[in-house]
């Protein structure tokens, strides 16, 4: 049984000595994660001297159906570094995973300040799960609370004002959207519907 949910800034967390019972969520910047200050505090393969380890990479900024409207096709110069569904969609399964491993006994997340995205995806996990925080959150990213909680909020805005792949999103084919909107219809159950 997972005992907590923490988030925290990285300073923080890499003070933290890793632990097998520990999943370990890092939130950085696209194309930051600052590997060599993680190996140099941890040791060379640190992600797999956690239980479990994720690093997803996005910017702490938001975006939402106004603002894709008015950009339009543009969106994605201006907008592709924030989270968006798909990523949304990994975050969630990364939770799925380490909520569903019997030897997980708390989860740390990190972002930079910890004080926004890593606030936004422990409260998630505290309002899904019921696993208790460590404190009270405060300042959660609102992109990444609306995502998190709805995957598909922008689907149709997007289709309709963007309609191109985002940066980051897969490009679709007939198949290959078949098999992703099964995959995704999926992961979506399984966040409705509990583990």
């Amino acid at each position: 049984m997972i005992e907590f949910v923490n988030f925290i800034p990285l300073r923080d967390g890499l003070k933290i000595t890793p632990q097998p019972d520990v999943a370990y969520i890092s939130i950085h910047d696209v194309n930051h994660e600052d590997t060599s200050r993680k190996n140099e505090a941890w040791g060379a393969n640190y992600e797999k001297q956690w239980g479990m380890y994720y690093s997803f990479g996005f910017e702490d900024a938001a975006y939402d159906e106004e603002l894709i409207k008015e950009f339009g096709k543009d969106f994605p110069k201006y907008y592709a570094d924030c989270l968006m569904p798909d990523k949304a969609l990994d975050i969630i399964e990364a939770i799925i995973a380490i909520t569903s491993n019997p030897n997980i006994k708390s989860i740390v997340i990190n972002c930079d300040s910890g004080r926004s995205r890593s606030a936004a995806v422990a409260l998630f996990i505290n309002t899904k799960y019921n696993i208790p925080l460590l404190h009270p959150v405060e300042y959660p990213n609102s992109l990444v609370t609306k995502l998190l909680n709805d995957p598909t909020c922008y689907d149709q805005v997007f289709e309709e004002f963007v309609n191109q792949p985002l940066e980051g999103m897969k490009k679709k084919t007939a198949a290959s959207s078949k098999n992703d909107f099964f995959s995704k219809l999926s992961k979506l159950l399984t966040v409705l519907m509990g583990k």
